[in-house]
């Protein structure tokens, strides 16, 4: 194991910690972001400072990473009781509706997956939760098949 990675190569635990840790009640997510010339540790904070940013910088940088802070509207803890409020329409609607609905810190919103549209459901979600932390994908006709059993 590198010193900051874990066997995947992405950053150990203990680095993803002590960056969540700087921000508090702040903290709206981490991925890694592969798109730029290096791969680099992504924080989503709400109203970041310049001293967020190098304080990120020099903690990322002690393992070997680089870090980004992308200014966000809302927290973790917001998106997480977004996520809450899906979860109890989702109970309410039949299985077969819907495909996958959870958390996207990158885009700072919750994303639901519906397979069919239904005025019902996605006037229910567009009420409960603001437009821009929602996001409602139609696939009409999707479904999730399981796999074939394997024996070794």
């Amino acid at each position: 194991m590198t010193h900051g990675r874990d066997l995947d190569g992405n950053p150990d635990d203990e680095i993803i910690g002590t960056l969540v840790g700087l921000f508090g009640s702040r903290f709206g997510g981490v991925w890694i972001d592969h798109e730029g010339p290096e791969d680099a540790i992504c924080l989503a904070v709400v109203e970041p400072t310049e001293g967020d940013q190098r304080q990120a910088v020099e903690v990322a940088s002690q393992s070997g990473w680089p870090a980004r802070i992308k200014p966000v509207r809302y927290s973790q803890s917001d998106l997480e009781g977004f996520l809450a409020d899906v979860g109890r329409v989702m109970e309410e609607v039949p299985s077969d509706a819907w495909l996958s609905f959870g958390t996207r810190p990158d885009r700072n919103r919750v994303e639901v997956e519906l397979n069919r549209e239904d005025d019902r459901i996605i006037d229910r979600l567009k009420s409960l939760l603001p437009s821009d932390a929602l996001d409602i994908q139609v696939t009409p006709g999707a479904r999730f098949e399981p796999l074939p059993r394997r024996t070794l």
